[in-house]
């Protein structure tokens, strides 16, 4: 994805919007809730190291994969918070969800939303019968460009699956990377390769 986004293909880039969710499947009492152990949506969703304090840790590097993805694929680290808003779990310093936007350079700017309990929404849309079904994880990359966009699904995991999906002028085109025969750069690989 990366590769493609610099290759202009989007012409230039104006924003980038990645998404790391999951429903609720942890008790409030999970490891993924406790302060001392780095418990929260934010830092369990996505954390690259761990916060030696909240006064000694920047805002900025406490967003993790979300963040991490989109300073990766932009090739650019933010310069500033514009707006952060968090769901709290029920201990006061531990949130459930966030969502927060930041200015990249180049007048780019660029959102990440983390969350541990997503709406209870069917994979299947509002067809009553399929509404116990639960909802799949979320974790996704869109990078927004002035001539179209590009999407990554499962930029976490893309060895298992993955697509790319690029529209432009209201054509879409989706490729998967598996060899990189359809990107810019080949890597040698196999179809059937798992990475």
């Amino acid at each position: 994805m990366k590769e493609l986004v610099k290759s202009g293909v989007i012409g230039k880039i104006t924003g980038a919007d990645a998404e790391m969710a999951i429903p609720k499947m942890f008790g409030d009492d999970d490891i993924r809730f406790q302060y001392d152990l780095g418990g929260g949506a934010t830092m369990d969703l996505g954390c690259e190291y761990m916060r030696p304090s909240p006064r000694e840790a920047s805002k900025l590097n406490e967003l993790g994969y979300a963040i991490s993805c989109v300073r990766y694929v932009l090739d650019a680290e933010p310069t500033g918070i514009v707006k952060i808003a968090v769901n709290k779990h029920h201990h006061e310093r531990i949130d459930r969800s966030l969502r927060a936007i930041f200015d990249m350079p180049n007048d780019v700017t660029s959102s990440i939303y983390c969350d541990f309990s997503m709406p209870k929404r069917s994979i299947l849309g509002p067809l009553p019968f399929f509404r116990w079904l639960p909802r799949l994880p979320s974790f996704r990359i869109n990078v927004i460009g002035e001539e179209g966009e590009i999407c990554l699904e499962n930029f976490l995991v893309p060895s298992i699956y993955h697509y790319i999906t690029i529209t432009k002028r209201k054509e879409t085109k989706t490729i998967k990377a598996y060899t990189g025969e359809n990107l810019t750069n080949p890597a040698k690989g196999e179809a059937w390769w798992s990475t």
